[in-house]
């Protein structure tokens, strides 16, 4: 029985992990084409530098994430490549501004 009640809860933690790291993957996704379409020159209310922050720090949130699920650091490149993350982005990461 508590073999069961254990594997229940185990599950329910996998998939709320799942579930948030596709959240986090979705702000990346939503932050680098927000950028894209500004340098494509649809202009909404936020500037560039904004959306290079918000994408910096979207990424920065999605590659910790993944490196706390255990997916390590190795694969940093992959999702670089995989999500298409500009320079000015990846290297922006973890930068502050005041």
């Amino acid at each position: 029985m508590k073999e069961r009640k254990l594997a229940a809860v185990q599950a329910e933690i996998a998939g709320e992990r799942a579930a948030s790291l596709a959240q986090s993957a979705g702000r990346l996704r939503s932050a680098l084409d927000a950028l894209k379409r500004f340098d494509g020159g649809v202009r909404g209310r936020k500037s560039r530098t904004q959306l290079v922050a918000e994408a910096s720090e979207a990424c920065l949130g999605y590659l910790v994430q993944r490196e706390i699920l255990g997916f390590g650091a190795q694969d940093a490149e992959a999702i670089r490549n995989e999500y298409a993350v500009p320079a000015e982005v990846w290297n922006r990461m973890g930068a502050v501004t005041h």
